[in-house]
């Protein structure tokens, strides 16, 4: 089963802002003749674009046999449901595999955390309870 990611309209924020900002950049190089800067800037961009559309098309959770699958851009990390002690709500702001600042968070039985966000969290909890009945939902 998998759960689509969730994304807020400031990450959507964090690519306009980019290519407002680094796109006049560009062509200023490119009117001044400074290819050097031209091309550094527009590998930035390029870069940071990249990155975010990789997590728009690319950011999911997918419960497999015996362990989640978590999807985000080009980052792709997997739990074995056995380590997983606990499942919780947080707003969170720190650094996560989530667009949204709506997020669960994982914790494993060794302490590892990781922040995902999901459109149906609900349902996502109800089927980590099937996979394993000691998960803790919180």
């Amino acid at each position: 089963m998998r759960f689509k990611g969730k994304i807020s309209k400031w990450f959507y924020g964090i690519m306009i802002f980019a290519a407002v900002i680094l796109i006049p950049l560009v062509i200023l190089a490119i009117k001044d003749e400074k290819m050097l800067v031209m091309v550094v800037v527009l590998g930035a961009f390029a870069l940071i674009e990249t990155f975010c559309f990789s997590i728009i098309f690319h950011n999911f959770v997918e419960l497999n046999e015996d362990s989640l699958l978590i999807a985000f851009g080009f980052v792709k990390v997997h739990i074995l449901y056995s380590d997983i002690e606990k499942i919780s709500e947080t707003k969170d702001s720190s650094s996560a595999l989530a667009a949204s600042f709506d997020r669960v968070k994982i914790q494993t039985k060794n302490g590892k955390i990781v922040m995902i966000s999901l459109y149906n969290k609900q349902e996502f909890y109800k089927e980590m309870q099937k996979k394993n009945a000691d998960i803790r939902i919180i």
